[in-house]
């Protein structure tokens, strides 16, 4: 959610000719309570009903195949500066 929040809400593409600070108020997509939401994707009805029936499902002898735990894990990894390709983490550095 921390880069769907930079990216299709703080630092979504706004009209041309918005001052930065008019950028906050009028490009930034909030509700009607003044916030910027990021739960509107998991609280949709159909992801709900989807959700729920995946966990339903769910095992320990099938959690590989009933959910995306990679995926998860890659998305967390890169998320915080790990496991990002290009980068050999084995490399020697010098700190100083």
């Amino acid at each position: 959610q921390i880069l769907r929040l930079y990216r299709q809400k703080l630092y979504a593409p706004c009209p041309a000719g918005k001052t930065a600070s008019a950028r906050l108020h009028e490009c930034v997509p909030i509700d009607s309570d003044g916030r910027i939401r990021l739960d509107d994707w998991e609280m949709r009805y159909d992801v709900q009903e989807e959700t729920t029936r995946r966990m339903r499902q769910a095992t320990e002898q099938n959690l590989a195949t009933t959910t995306d735990l990679d995926g998860y894990r890659r998305d967390f990894m890169q998320a915080h500066g790990f496991d990002l390709p290009g980068v050999d983490y084995s490399a020697d550095i010098n700190i100083l």
